[in-house]
């Protein structure tokens, strides 16, 4: 099933704000998203949610409402459907603890749009972008053992930072997933490979401290057995391609230590470029990639 509830005082809205109300309703049924507008519901109005997070983690479905009114919100919560705070002209800022969204106005809202905001809402990870061989999707508790498999490797943690112990791990993940996925959509992802289903690796983009404040790094690691087969290039490539043009980055850096030369040997591949022969403090060279736009 895939829903939208629309709770607002159409009456009230400008004639602008009703065409899109009707505009968005008429997209999403033309996609099979049922859209249901009015301006009170009941508790039994609503489809009950309490059981959500036990749907398989391929399921498609989604059913998101958005309010005007906190009261209204309360009566989504209550049935654990996610809520986007709806705030057209004549509506003042709705606060509602269950509320992680907000849009002034329906214009230019799609369908995928509305599948993250439930995943966001439910903890289900969502796909970054696929490679030939792989996928690349945010990492979820289920993949801790498949994560410890990974660090376990022999070198894996030559030039980086080992996990934790496995409870200090499982904390830092979960709350990795609700503050860095969720406020800054993107970080560190997991590599699954296509052939086998299995848990490859680790790649993504974090934000570092730095005047820049676009500036993010880019940072990877492959399963011992699965090295010098190409993953590590034709994964970073794409997310280095991703950050440009749907992070609008406009550059990619990467530290990397002068003995790890298969990495050095990567980021070259990659274009960049080291930023200076010194190295940091911890010993490691800076490479950058600029990217460039008329």
């Amino acid at each position: 099933m895939k829903k939208v509830y629309i709770q607002t005082e159409f009456q009230k809205l400008d004639k602008e704000e009703q065409e899109m109300v009707t505009s968005f309703r008429e997209e999403m049924e033309t996609a099979n998203v049922e859209v249901e507008v009015r301006e009170h519901f009941q508790r039994e109005d609503v489809i009950d949610l309490s059981h959500a997070k036990d749907h398989s983690m391929e399921q498609e479905d989604f059913v998101i409402a958005f309010c005007e009114n906190a009261s209204e919100a309360e009566v989504f919560a209550l049935q654990n459907v996610p809520v986007v705070s709806y705030e057209p002209k004549h509506c003042e800022h709705m606060a509602h603890p269950k509320t992680r969204y907000v849009v002034l106005s329906l214009e230019g809202i799609e369908e995928h749009y509305l599948k993250k905001v439930w995943c966001r809402y439910f903890g289900f990870p969502w796909t970054i972008l696929e490679t030939e061989r792989t996928v690349v999707r945010e990492i979820c508790l289920k993949d801790i053992e498949d994560l410890f498999h990974l660090y376990e490797g022999d070198g894996i943690t030559d030039y980086m930072e080992p996990l934790f112990d496995r409870e200090a791990e499982i904390q830092y993940q979960k709350d990795y997933i609700d503050k860095v996925y969720g406020f800054y959509e993107y970080g560190m992802w997991v590599v699954i490979e296509k052939a086998t289903g299995e848990l490859i690796g680790r790649a993504g983009v974090e934000s570092r401290n730095t005047e820049d404040v676009d500036q993010v790094e880019l940072g990877y690691v492959i399963r011992k057995d699965k090295q010098n087969l190409g993953f590590a290039t034709e994964v970073c490539r794409a997310i280095v391609d991703y950050a440009r043009e749907e992070l609008g980055m406009s550059s990619v850096r990467a530290r990397v230590h002068p003995d790890n030369l298969s990495s050095v040997r990567i980021v070259e591949k990659l274009g960049m470029k080291p930023l200076s022969k010194k190295v940091n403090s911890d010993g490691e060279i800076t490479f950058q990639i600029l990217f460039f736009t008329n």
